[in-house]
């Protein structure tokens, strides 16, 4: 099964925003099979962005289709919390998120973390 791979909403987003194959990149920095898997508040979040107007709603409508394409596994989620939390409690996966404050915070975990690099590339963040 090789490694768990959690996306952030915004993850989803790098392949429109900035032409970044994030597949291609995966595989690269993890040389070997990966499973990926969102929360079901992600998808949600993009659902909502798709309702919108402009880029950012086409950006999330693709984002939606990726997640049908790469058959990334939708985690049901009960509780209230906010989505960063959620992802916080998340154990054994790596992190792949765009978000500055959510990395600070997990990098005072246990966490791996996968971010964009100057636009271009993806880089993994041991803890």
């Amino acid at each position: 099964m090789g490694q768990k791979i959690l996306l952030d909403t915004n993850f989803l987003l790098i392949p429109f925003q900035y032409k970044v194959d994030i597949f291609a990149e995966l595989d690269r920095i993890l040389n070997h099979e990966c499973s990926l898997f969102i929360l079901d508040r992600c998808v949600d979040e993009l659902e909502k962005l798709k309702a919108g107007k402009g880029k950012e709603a086409q950006y999330a409508k693709m984002a939606l289709t990726l997640i049908e394409i790469k058959a990334i596994k939708i985690i049901k989620t009960e509780e209230k919390k906010h989505t960063d939390r959620l992802i916080e409690e998340q154990e054994g996966y790596i992190i792949a998120t765009r978000d500055m404050d959510l990395i600070r915070k997990l990098r005072k975990k246990p966490f791996k973390v996968i971010t964009l690099r100057q636009k271009s590339h993806l880089i993994l963040i041991e803890p």
